[in-house]
Order: structure tokens, then C-alpha cells, then sequence
């Protein structure tokens, strides 16, 4: 009885440390990329280093929740958002349900447009 329940226990502590994963990034990386988009000669090369920008963080703080290919696990599925891309910076600001807020400081636009150029 006191195996299963411990057991259980550490199931769910594991489930709750890999939910609370977030990207361990590099603090520079925001800025960078931000002045990328700034030099860029059109708004489309703006727009594509800001989804490029936004992969490159979700692969560091979403992918462990919502998976590679945005299918889900741990997070909900992000493959059928109805979020406008203010609701989707909203979000990861500052968390929803299970998922806390903060784990892309400075990249939420970025992740925003990744994930609705991928819809």
C-alpha cells in the first residue's frame, strides 16, 4: 500500500517538475534578436526573424509542456488555436490553469507569431 502510494507520489512530483520546466536561456538572446528585427530591410524579414525568434524560444521553454510538433503532453495541444496574438502573450505572461506565467521573459511576441504562423 505505502509502495503504490509512493510511487504515486513521485509520479506526480516528476509531473509537476517537468511542467514547471522552463527555458533556461540565455538572457542576451531577447535583445538580439529584437535588434535583428529592428535592421530588417521589409516588414515580411520582420516578420519571418520574429517567427524564427519565436521558434528558437519555444524550443527552449514550451516544447518540454507542449511537445515538438505542438501536440501536446504535459500542455494542451497548440495546434487549433482560437487566441488572438494578444490572448497568446497574455498567456505566456502570465500563465493559464497549470502552466505558470514568466517562462519567456521579453519573447512573448516572438513565440505569439511563431505559434499562429503555424496554425
Amino acid at each position: 500500500m505505502y509502495k503504490k502510494m509512493g510511487l504515486l507520489m513521485l509520479m506526480f512530483g516528476l509531473l509537476f517538475a517537468l511542467a514547471a520546466c522552463g527555458g533556461g536561456g540565455d538572457s542576451e538572446a531577447p535583445a538580439d534578436d529584437a535588434a535583428e528585427t529592428e535592421n530588417a530591410d521589409s516588414p515580411e524579414a520582420g516578420e519571418a526573424s520574429l517567427v524564427a525568434a519565436g521558434e528558437e524560444a519555444y524550443q527552449k521553454s514550451c516544447i518540454s509542456c507542449h511537445g515538438g510538433n505542438l501536440e501536446g503532453g504535459a500542455g494542451p495541444a497548440l495546434t487549433d488555436l482560437t487566441l488572438s496574438k494578444e490572448e497568446i502573450i497574455e498567456v505566456i505572461k502570465n500563465g493559464r490553469g497549470t502552466m505558470p506565467g514568466g517562462l519567456a521573459p521579453g519573447n512573448e511576441e516572438a513565440i505569439a507569431e511563431y505559434l499562429l504562423s503555424q496554425q
